[in-house]
């Protein structure tokens, strides 16, 4: 294992400095807080099951969020009994609508309803997942240990407290100015009111993603492709749009797949004033830790799948052990690129940034978190008041300029031998481009020579 886990350092390094992002211009702002969770999958053994773990754990959040990962990093819900009532309420939280395995049969597509039936949901139906894992938050009271991180609990009282404020108040300065913030320390309350508006900003927009990964052949991989965005979560470009068998002819190896799982804390200003008035000044926390008051709530899921090897990887094949953790890593990324995507709550800001001839707008991001040629972004400008609450204002809309996408996946530019195939529907024009940040083309609208622009992409 120690081999394998310094493979996977070794590789996941090189990415890192190939791919450092270099942006001067970064501007502060109050980001969105994120937990990652692994389902450890019965079909990875051996060295590849050991170096998919190895990369999980080593993965950092992307800096687009905040790091709230707790100790906990993995679960096996094969462990987890549910009944059939907790089944059915996991079906109601996500509108009761039966898609994916029900709608295959409907087209006749029979292999790809035993390969997805065995390989997406892993023994087990999506909804059942959902209730094994909204149990295990219930049962460890993981939503408390959220909270009580968000409010650096402590074992000992300190100010009459087990409490503080302190976290808040380091990411919640990043929607105010330096200005803002000394002028709301001279008023009565003032910062009380910066305070209190991060609090209801900043902890309701904390999420946990459940990853559950599984190495899969292109045969599985294209009956995910041909059942449809319902059950591969939209995979990868046109290839969605094939048939079992026109997939099948693109793809060819094997493939990390993954299947993500986004919840998100149940937090307004109610329960904030009820944790106040319950826990602020209590002699201990443990009844705040058997609290049920305090939930998870589900969002939705998608899935993805990155190139792997060619073959099955035996035991001391390094390069094909490298291949799997790259891929790993890719899956990874691409699965909370369309959350993203897919559900607003979860979509995150990117800073505009304009040369200093105003010839070119760009922005830091690029194939790493989904960009692809025709992507549309809305320009938005922040404004905060002197409470401290942040509003963003649209004015205007920018797309990605053709063959102008920065390549910053794991590996990207490293070509491997025995690497698996699939043929994605990239921008061919953008092979040779080779700046470290994506360019943007259109009108952002007034006050673009101003600077403090935003990002946030469309549907």
């Amino acid at each position: 294992m120690k081999r394998l886990t310094m493979l996977v350092a070794l590789t996941c390094a090189a990415t890192t400095i190939t791919f450092a992002q270099k942006n001067p211009k970064e501007m502060k702002y109050r980001r969105s807080s994120l937990y990652t969770i692994m389902v450890p999958s019965d079909k990875l053994t051996g060295d590849a099951k050991e170096v998919v773990t190895a990369t999980f754990d080593t993965l950092a959040i992307p800096d687009k969020y905040n790091d709230h990962n707790l100790k906990v990093r993995h679960i096996d819900l094969t462990k987890i009994e549910v009944t059939p009532e907790e089944v059915k309420a996991a079906e109601e939280v996500r509108g009761g609508h039966k898609k994916g395995i029900a709608g295959l049969a409907k087209k006749g597509l029979s292999f790809a309803k035993k390969s997805v039936s065995k390989s997406e949901t892993g023994g087990m139906g999506g909804d059942e997942k959902v209730a094994k894992i909204m149990k295990f938050f219930k049962e460890n009271h993981v939503a408390n240990k959220i909270i009580a991180k968000w409010y650096n609990e402590s074992k000992t009282m300190k100010n009459g407290s087990h409490f503080n404020t302190l976290l808040i108040e380091s990411r919640g300065e990043f929607g105010a100015s330096q200005e803002e913030i000394n002028m709301s320390k001279t008023k009565i309350g003032g910062m009380d009111k910066i305070r209190t508006a991060a609090q209801l900003d900043l902890v309701p927009r904390t999420f946990v993603m459940v990853t559950s990964y599984a190495y899969q052949s292109s045969e599985e991989v294209a009956a995910m492709v041909a059942a449809g965005s319902a059950v591969a979560g939209g995979t990868i470009g046109a290839i969605t749009q094939l048939s079992a068998s026109a997939a099948a002819a693109v793809l060819k190896g094997y493939f990390i797949t993954t299947t993500s799982y986004l919840f998100q804390l149940d937090w307004n200003e109610e329960i904030m004033n009820d944790f106040y008035d319950k826990y602020w000044d209590a002699k201990d926390t443990k009844a705040f830790h058997n609290d049920t008051t305090y939930q998870l709530k589900y969002v939705g899921k998608t899935s993805n799948f990155a190139p792997a090897t060619l073959k099955f990887t035996v035991k001391g094949d390094e390069m094909g052990l490298k291949l799997i953790s790259r891929a790993t890593a890719r899956a990874t990324d691409a699965s909370i690129a369309k959350l993203q995507k897919k559900y607003e709550v979860f979509k995150t800001l990117s800073v505009l940034n304009v040369s200093d001839d105003g010839s070119t707008m760009y922005a830091y991001i690029g194939k790493k978190e989904g960009i692809k040629k025709g992507d549309k972004f809305e320009v938005l400008e922040q404004i905060a008041d002197e409470d401290g609450n942040i509003t963003y204002k649209k004015i205007g809309t920018v797309k990605v300029a053709k063959g102008m996408i920065w390549d910053n996946r794991a590996g990207a530019g490293e070509k491997l031998e025995g690497e698996a195939e699939a043929k994605e529907d990239d921008d061919d024009d953008d092979i040779n481009y080779d700046k470290p940040y994506t360019t943007f083309e259109g009108k952002p609208g007034k006050g673009m020579e101003m600077g403090g622009l935003w990002l946030r992409q469309l549907k």
